[in-house]
């Protein structure tokens, strides 16, 4: 499957391709979505999630976010070769790998610092999310399984086309403030928080209260 990072852009912004995108991606999916990802680079996700025009932006933020939880809180490489038959590798190739992981490792962070620096609400809250995690994930009770069932429910309650804006409500069920978005100036979710709708618990930050 070839699919150019310029017609990725046209499919992103337009309607344009949208039958023949919708074919590729109902012959093989998972193929579609490696092929497509791969093409955009953190940036390129970033900017195609930032039109709130685009009917795709839910796709884009979210290969966005999985692709930075994924490089920030995955384990680090042991020094081993892929069979434990073959032994360890040298230091020098060890220390050369864990170089580039640490430089990827900036990059990423970098992208999650822009979007805490976003002018729009929906991407800053995003960024805040995944890093406080760095926190929250020694704490009992915490995962990236978690963090990133919290982040889908946030990208398909914001990412969804119409949302502006959002609200601050206080959550009756587990007495906790969450953001209610808006669409079209009506109301699009319950007074039930991520926490409650997922009903998982997570540890939150500031000691706030969650719901098993």
């Amino acid at each position: 499957m070839e699919i150019t990072l310029d017609e990725i852009r046209r499919w992103a912004n337009t309607s344009d391709l949208d039958e023949r995108f919708a074919q590729l991606q109902e012959e093989d999916p998972d193929l579609f979505e490696v092929c497509v990802l791969d093409a955009c680079d953190d940036q390129t996700l970033l900017e195609f999630a930032r039109n709130r025009e685009s009917t795709k932006r839910q796709y884009f933020i979210t290969g966005l976010v999985q692709r930075l939880v994924y490089y920030l809180y995955s384990f680090h490489s042991l020094p081993y070769e892929f069979s434990r038959l073959q032994g360890m590798i040298s230091l020098d190739e060890y220390k050369s790998r864990e170089l580039d992981r640490m430089e990827n490792v900036y990059q990423h962070c970098r992208i999650v610092e822009t979007m805490r620096n976003s002018d729009q609400n929906e991407i800053k809250n995003l960024g805040n999310m995944i890093l406080d995690y760095r926190h929250d994930r020694y704490r009992s009770g915490a995962n990236t399984t978690k963090l990133l069932q919290l982040l889908d429910y946030q990208i398909k309650l914001s990412f969804r086309p119409g949302v502006t804006t959002y609200v601050t409500r206080l959550c009756k069920l587990c007495d906790d403030e969450f953001k209610s978005w808006l669409i079209s100036g009506g109301e699009i979710e319950t007074e039930k928080c991520p926490f409650c709708v997922l009903k998982i618990s997570y540890p939150q930050k500031y000691g706030k209260k969650s719901v098993s």
